[in-house]
């Protein structure tokens, strides 16, 4: 039988999408790691849809959308985070090694830098984490890593300069920020995660799982953009949530609410993030954004 073709180049990311839903709906991690337990894991609202390409892939409405509807709800046991129990205890330990070689280089106190950040308990580990799942080909985390956007979408300004170097493209776009008001956020960024993001100590922070030391150095730069960009506070990288747009606040028409998903009222509950729609209508929602 001969294979589909696969899918055009910037539309990968939307199809893998697809696997990433059926994926959770088997439980996840959980379910990869038989620790499911046969309950719910995830749900999806009919009136929202999957939309874009490589550079954005968002949630948008499609339908009628009342204020107050639950419109996707992931289990927190599906969140990739250092202390998931479905995590094995080797990689657990890969995580503790690789954050403790970040540190040192750190140093005490010295380290500003909030994309690293040491006070931050759990950050970094979460940084570390995601780095050794993307080099990991054999990662059960597959389905969720694919969905994420390539190093150059998730690359903040303060990685520029370590992303794009050829040509010295990424400092003379810092040097453009230099004027702004986030200019010495930026330049002083840079003069931290120098010490950090070395391909030697890239690859030693994540256990020699890259093929080379500068592919351990581009991962590494990517799980930080990952993180900084798509982390929820207190649950870690949930598969799904992440997809959503933000916007500044008080412009937003959806929240972010702890709760319970459960197959009955009868059957066993997980706990989980929702994203609830919040003051707009299903109109205003396709009038005013076109996308949750």
């Amino acid at each position: 039988q001969t294979p589909p073709p696969p899918l055009p180049p910037s539309m990968a990311r939307l199809g893998a999408v697809g696997k990433l839903q059926h994926w959770l709906e088997k439980g996840g991690i959980a379910g990869a790691n038989g620790k499911s337990g046969g309950a719910l894991h995830f749900l999806l609202d009919p009136a929202v849809e999957v939309f874009g390409g490589d550079e954005n892939v968002g949630l948008r409405a499609k339908g009628n959308v009342e204020p107050g509807t639950l419109l996707l709800g992931v289990a927190t046991a599906c969140a990739l985070h250092p202390l998931n129990e479905a995590i094995s205890s080797a990689r657990k330990e890969q995580v503790r090694a690789g954050a403790a070689v970040l540190r040192q280089a750190m140093g005490e106190g010295s380290f500003r830098s909030p994309l690293l950040n040491p006070k931050n308990e759990g950050w970094i580990e979460t940084v570390v984490l995601l780095a050794l799942e993307l080099a990991d080909s054999a990662s059960p985390w597959r389905p969720y890593l694919e969905t994420l956007p390539s190093p150059a979408c998730t690359a903040l300004p303060s990685l520029w300069p370590f992303l794009f170097e050829e040509g010295g493209e990424g400092e003379a776009a810092v040097d453009i920020l230099s004027g702004t008001t986030m200019g010495g956020m930026v330049s002083a960024d840079v003069e931290d995660l120098r010490a950090v993001l070395t391909e030697d100590l890239a690859h030693a922070a994540l256990s020699g799982l890259t093929a080379t030391p500068s592919v351990a150095r581009r991962t590494l730069i990517h799980a930080i953009g990952a993180v900084n960009s798509r982390v929820i506070g207190g649950v870690g990288l949930v598969p799904f949530v992440d997809l959503v747009n933000g916007c500044p606040q008080g412009l937003h028409n959806c929240t972010f609410e702890r709760t319970q998903l459960a197959k009955s009222a009868k059957s066993k509950a997980t706990p989980c993030l929702a994203l609830v729609s919040s003051r707009y209508s299903s109109g205003e929602f396709l009038y005013r954004y076109n996308w949750l």
